[in-house]
């Protein structure tokens, strides 16, 4: 975010938002929690993950913001999957 000149007439500033219709951030991903099926532990790690909005966000609403994501994996060029997923005894 940056301040703008907002009105070339006025002296007004502020600050300008910038929206996208479509986000999409590459992004790593490292998860730690529990098996609930063996209840031990276990720790995924995603090399990289593509990230994209799968809904509009209203901004400006007066409820909490939440929304819904969709992605895709990728595997990096050197490894042989897009993720690992270690299970602790």
């Amino acid at each position: 975010m940056s301040c703008i000149d907002l009105n070339d007439s006025d002296a007004t500033t502020g600050t300008r938002v910038l929206g996208a219709s479509e986000i999409s951030k590459p992004r790593f991903v490292m998860v730690e929690g529990i098996n609930l099926a063996t209840n031990k532990r276990v720790r995924v790690e995603i090399d990289r993950v593509v990230l994209n909005s799968a809904q509009a966000t209203e901004l400006m609403g007066r409820e909490f913001i939440s929304g819904q994501l969709t992605g895709s994996l990728v595997t990096l060029e050197g490894r042989d999957s897009p993720y690992t997923m270690d299970m602790y005894d």
